[in-house]
């Protein structure tokens, strides 16, 4: 057993070691992994390459269930913001695809209160939908951008004098793009379910809405743009945090196949374009 040990840790040393190998700086730093992505088979409809399910006996199991009855009415409530919005209001919760997405508006916290003291806070990771590419200091109550905190969606440059984070960049609408951006596909593939279970049409609509205005910006969104507390750039696969952008993009797909009976084949063939799309991965 001992051996066994030590030949594992001699192992990933040695591993740690070759991978680091032709680093000329210090520090973490990706390496650049390609991806390869298989082509489908020629031939089959778009509509088919897609999992169907079978409505009539999923309902009529939730029907048998009296379980299910207070869950679909959770989820609900999780999305009946969204579902009271107007296509405009909808569409104006993602920005252009160049707008900077921040997991922290910056790692003191607010420019007024600070509060950041440990990770996130004091925003957190939820985003307030009535304040859409805003965000509300937990402190002090008060809402930003605002106009001594301006932010165009680049961030808001620190240029007050005696301030200990003069020369930095707080990021309001980042903040808010990049927690609004994380928590769309779970958004759309509750909608799905909704409509998939009650037939109401406005989870559709509400759901095909959103999923039109990500499929708008997700190929020109950049790595670039993504932070976590404006000192890191350009180390994460695409959208958001490379160990969250697949499960995310698979929540999206469950939320469209979900959803398939209600759109029509270009959206089908719009969706498969955007979805069959390679991508530089970093690891």
């Amino acid at each position: 057993m001992k051996h066994e040990i030590w030949f594992a840790v001699s192992l990933c040393c040695l591993l740690l070691v070759s991978c680091g190998q032709g680093k000329r700086d210090t520090g973490i730093f990706p390496s650049q992994h390609p991806v390869s992505v298989k082509t489908p088979p020629q031939g089959i409809p778009d509509r088919d390459r897609y999992t169907k399910y079978d409505r009539d006996a999923i309902l009529k199991k939730v029907t048998e269930d009296k379980r299910y009855g207070d869950l679909i009415e959770n989820t609900r409530k999780s999305v009946g913001q969204l579902v009271s919005m107007s296509d405009e209001q909808l569409r104006g919760l993602i920005p252009p695809a160049n707008t900077k997405r921040a997991l922290m508006v910056h790692r003191k916290g607010c420019p007024v209160h600070g509060g950041g003291v440990s990770v996130y806070q004091p925003f957190g990771t939820t985003v307030d939908l009535s304040l859409p590419l805003q965000v509300r200091c937990p402190i002090g109550g008060e809402v930003y951008p605002s106009r001594d905190f301006p932010d165009d969606g680049q961030g808001w440059l620190d240029d007050r004098p005696d301030s200990p984070t003069k020369g930095e960049k707080y990021y309001f609408v980042g903040w808010f793009n990049h927690w609004f951006l994380q928590s769309l596909p779970a958004r759309i593939k509750m909608l799905g379910q909704l409509w998939f279970l009650t037939g109401d049409e406005k989870y559709s609509r509400t759901a095909q809405v959103l999923l039109r205005r990500f499929m708008e910006v997700y190929p020109d969104i950049d790595s670039n743009d993504l932070t976590y507390d404006g000192t890191d750039r350009g180390v994460y696969i695409k959208t958001t945090c490379t160990p969250w952008e697949g499960p995310a993009l698979m929540n999206l797909t469950d939320g469209f196949e979900l959803l398939l009976p209600t759109v029509d084949d270009q959206f089908i063939r719009d969706y498969r374009d955007l979805t069959s799309t390679k991508y530089e991965v970093r690891f």
